[in-house]
């Protein structure tokens, strides 16, 4: 739903300049809010039947039109529909993306919007970026697995990254309440969906592709096509700046694609790494490190555990340099970033030097060995006792 103090658009605003196809109805009544789900309309909404993966929304208008909808968009024929404002368009995903940044009174361009996609390490990124760039003092809003922290308010996530219009209203909170920006967790689905489509990202980092979610995808290569998107216009926008990392095989060949069309900023413990890891030092109780950048640098001491925490650490410190900041200023922010203490309990059993047990909640089932291998450096052989992985990772949205 709008924000009160916003003066209601009328269908035909919203539809402006949009690939319509055809027109029924109305096109003065007012809307209220955008539903794509039929359940939530109230009197006065914008209902789009967006197609599915188990049912197209275009089966649910006559529960549409019952429950109130003012206005209806489709991208399949709207003639004959009763009572009813209505609109059939090329691309409905992308009719919604558009239509809730000019409901919304355009947010997203008050905002600095970073984003991160790849298999592992978004949500710890995301949350600890957003715990770096406020070390100044600011206030940044975070969408993502856990929660959703909009600037006044915090609520639980219902998926990794919401439809666009649930996006846009984020934004409009946001900005209401004084963030600078916005950190985003950016899944394959979305980016395949058009969530994000038409948002401009100040910075979109890539952290890594391993063999997950090729059950909806089909395949790896399409899988990483997906991913893609989001740094080479496909979402209608280029990001100013790509954070790519070089340790992993497919970032490497991204990084220079990415090069073609803009600046990047890589990352890794590899010598070419623009934000590199050397020295490392890991237990079961985090990290000690050295960072270079641009010919300096700089002790980092993390509570994170494992390497794979040190290249997410890298990652949300190469995002900050692409934001102007000096990276390796944040060594105190980092040290005190509190980590996910819901999310990850480490605990020693009757043998420390065998044994560690572990309560982890990885959202890919490629995160459980990244997990495992965390307790100690022994961990591949030892025993790694791990509650409900899997079926955690299945039941995430995305």
């Amino acid at each position: 739903m709008m924000p009160a103090a916003m003066e209601r658009p009328t269908f035909n605003s919203l539809l402006q300049g949009l690939p319509v196809l055809g027109r029924t109805g109305d096109g003065s009544v007012r809307i209220s809010s955008l539903v794509t789900d039929s359940r939530r309309i109230i009197p006065g909404s914008l209902f789009f039947a967006l197609p599915g993966l188990r049912a197209n929304g275009h089966v649910f208008l006559d529960d549409a039109i019952a429950r109130g909808a003012a206005a209806i968009i489709s991208g399949e024929p709207v003639a004959g529909l009763p009572a009813v404002a209505a609109a059939q368009v090329v691309d409905p995903r992308r009719a919604l993306a558009e239509v809730a940044r000019r409901f919304f009174g355009h947010p997203e361009a008050a905002l600095q919007l970073v984003g991160v996609t790849g298999t592992n390490g978004k949500t710890t990124i995301s949350t600890l970026l957003r715990h770096l760039l406020q070390s100044d003092g600011s206030q940044w809003g975070l969408v993502g697995t856990v929660r959703y922290h909009l600037g006044r308010r915090s609520i639980p996530s219902y998926k990794t990254t919401p439809e666009s219009a649930d996006l846009s209203g984020f934004f409009r909170q946001m900005v209401d309440a004084g963030c600078a920006g916005a950190c985003l967790e950016v899944s394959s689905h979305a980016l395949h969906q058009d969530r994000v489509h038409g948002f401009h990202f100040r910075v979109a980092a890539f952290t890594n592709l391993t063999r997950d979610h090729v059950d909806y995808h089909g395949d790896l290569a399409s899988y990483l096509d997906a991913k893609t998107a989001l740094f080479d216009g496909r979402i209608g926008t280029v990001p100013d700046v790509c954070v790519i990392n070089i340790d992993d095989p497919a970032g490497r060949v991204l990084a220079e694609a990415c090069r073609r069309r803009g600046t990047v900023i890589t990352f890794g413990v590899a010598a070419d790494a623009d934000v590199r890891a050397t020295d490392l030092a890991l237990d079961t109780g985090g990290a000690v490190f050295s960072v270079r950048f641009e010919g300096r640098s700089a002790v980092f001491k993390s509570t994170l555990p494992g390497d794979y925490n040190v290249s997410n650490v890298l990652c949300a410190l190469a995002m900050a340099a692409a934001l102007g900041r000096d990276p390796l200023a944040l060594a105190p922010s980092l040290a005190s970033f509190p980590g996910f203490r819901a999310a990850w309990n480490a605990s020693r059993l009757v043998r420390p030097s065998r044994f560690s047990s572990i309560t982890p909640t990885p959202t890919t089932p490629c995160a459980m060995p990244c997990a495992c291998s965390a307790t100690s450096p022994r961990a591949a052989s030892s025993a790694c006792m791990v509650a409900a992985a899997i079926a955690t990772a299945a039941s995430v949205p995305r």
